[in-house]
């Protein structure tokens, strides 16, 4: 979504780049790490709309955030490796690409 002079107003990132985002924010430089979200359900009656009242599940998101892991078998899009995407050592392997415009 873009205003009347192309400004982006909202931006969509995938979950390796998430999982990236928070290894970089919390300085981690080593060591694969997971991208984890934490849920909370509930149970109750309800009706939507013109429907009768039916038991339902409610979902929420209650956290996002990164775990260790040990190395992947198969690439992962959900695991960032912190010594290749995070150096310490000043010499950048990768950079995040601008946030795309959704």
């Amino acid at each position: 979504m873009s205003s009347n002079n192309g400004t982006p107003q909202a931006y969509d990132v995938d979950y390796h780049e998430l999982c990236l985002m928070i290894v970089k924010a919390k300085g981690i430089h080593e060591g694969y790490w997971r991208l984890n979200f934490g849920f909370l359900f509930s149970a109750s009656d309800l009706a939507l709309g013109n429907t009768p009242v039916r038991p339902s599940v409610i979902a929420q998101l209650s956290a996002v955030g990164i775990t260790r892991v040990a190395q992947p078998p198969n690439p992962d899009p959900m695991i960032v490796d912190a010594a290749l995407e995070n150096s310490s050592s000043g010499i950048i392997t990768s950079v995040l690409d601008m946030p795309r415009k959704i």
